[in-house]
């Protein structure tokens, strides 16, 4: 076997011929940080992929969203059924599965890695209406340097929703190596970051920040990507990472039926330094319970086939 650090130049190597992010998305990821952007903007980026467009409407129309009528157009689908934030979001996660089509493995699935990135995102917006306190400006677009104080919610989402970019890029790279780390980490062998760096040469946190830095992602993103597994992370952009963190253990407790106490004591450090309460933490898991048909509906539609 090849020793570490050759395996870390090949995966170097082999992500810069990923595909780049496809004009669509750049579009999107634009429009999706400008909370300004009124719905002739939204609607006329997302137009630019009719394909992407006819999924979203087909949404609109699924027993859950369409109860006023058919939907028959991307404007209905934004202002009558769906609404902007979840058709921006929806938006962006379709080009990005776009960017991979991504097949299932033994012990990675399309589906779960799906459903684990729009509940986070879901989960970071939703703890972002929370807050008291200003998160670190950054370039949330492409073009314009953005204060988060104004409403977080929308550049959380973001942030939630590529937070395990990496994940992918290593299943489109290597999906046998992948499962294999997968299998290592869930037989207890080691944390997966130390399995994936012994079977592929990288983590998945690397991966997603090499590629996400090519794609010129916003910095707080490239943050959370590299970061957001690290409950004590001090560095450029922590709170984003500390949202996003807190955001990815929501998500992992969906199907639990309730926090683990242990879990849940351990994150009272960055609940504090959030200034978020433990009611806040608590209201945003229930929303999330509330919204999973909905969650589970749009993996549908990113993946094109049952959640």
């Amino acid at each position: 076997m090849p020793q570490t650090s050759q395996l870390l130049r090949s995966r170097l190597y082999d992500l810069q011929l990923l595909p780049p992010l496809p004009v669509s998305a750049q579009e999107i990821l634009r429009v999706f940080a400008d909370d300004s952007a009124d719905l002739e903007t939204v609607e006329r980026v997302i137009a630019l992929d009719p394909g992407l467009a006819a999924r979203i409407i087909g949404l609109a129309n699924s027993a859950y969203y369409g109860q006023q009528g058919p939907v028959l157009n991307l404007r209905a689908a934004i202002m009558v059924s769906l609404g902007m934030n979840t058709v921006k979001g929806l938006a962006l996660a379709m080009a990005m599965a776009q960017s991979f089509r991504l097949h299932s493995g033994t012990h990675f699935s399309t589906e779960r890695f799906w459903l684990n990135t729009v509940t986070t995102a879901r989960a970071a917006s939703i703890l972002a209406e929370c807050l008291i306190i200003e998160l670190e400006s950054g370039h949330m677009s492409g073009s314009a340097e953005t204060a988060a104080a104004g409403n977080p919610a929308p550049q959380a989402y973001l942030a939630g929703l590529f937070h395990q970019l990496g994940l992918a890029a290593l299943a489109y790279l290597d999906l046998a190596a992948l499962d294999d780390a997968i299998a290592q980490a869930e037989a207890g062998d080691a944390d997966l970051s130390v399995c994936e760096t012994r079977v592929l040469g990288m983590t998945h946190q690397q991966a997603g920040f090499v590629l996400g830095r090519s794609w010129q992602l916003p910095k707080p993103v490239l943050a959370v990507i590299a970061h957001y597994h690290e409950s004590a992370y001090a560095g450029p952009y922590q709170r984003w990472v500390q949202l996003v963190h807190l955001a990815s253990r929501l998500a992992s407790w969906l199907e639990l039926p309730a926090p683990p106490e242990a879990e849940l004591a351990s994150l009272g450090a960055i609940m504090d330094d959030l200034s978020l309460q433990a009611g806040d933490f608590s209201d945003a898991l229930d929303r999330l319970r509330r919204e999973q048909e909905s969650l589970l509906l749009m993996v549908q539609a990113i993946i094109g086939g049952p959640a």
